[in-house]
């Protein structure tokens, strides 16, 4: 079966949601907790990176992702691994470096993948198409 790529609006629209859903964490962490303003850099960066990175090793997709009908995948449909996500997730970080170049690698049209997908050697895939991959294919 043919490897489909998740289409960059979707994407963008999952990462908002995403970003929705963390801020509300983020929020209620703070108030719960009595965290002062100025460590909520690291507190929103611990978030960020636990929350993606757990929900892309178990359910190979974050609930922005999972609302839109796309999700994380490696080479043969695997979902990632723990390093894989890591990888993934902290090279987001490194994907807006010079220019957003990075993220706007997901716009061209023979190899939608952003920089810190490729540096995970991660895909992000309609649902449908990453069920029923080969596990003997090596590449898209």
């Amino acid at each position: 079966m043919k490897l489909t790529y998740a289409p960059a609006w979707k994407r963008l629209f999952a990462f908002w949601a995403d970003m929705v859903v963390m801020s509300v964490m983020l929020t209620l962490l703070s108030i719960v907790f009595e965290i002062p303003p100025s460590m909520d850099g690291w507190l929103s960066f611990a978030l960020f990176m636990g929350y993606n990175i757990t929900a892309e090793c178990c359910f190979a997709a974050t609930l922005g992702k999972r609302l839109l009908g796309i999700q994380v995948v490696r080479h043969g449909g695997a979902a990632p691994t723990w390093r894989s996500a890591f990888y993934r997730n902290f090279g987001k970080f490194i994907s807006p470096l010079p220019l957003y170049w990075g993220f706007i690698r997901i716009l061209t049209p023979s190899f939608p993948q952003a920089i810190h997908d490729e540096v995970a050697r991660c895909f992000v895939v309609e649902k449908r198409g990453a069920s029923n991959l080969d596990p003997h294919v090596k590449s898209p």
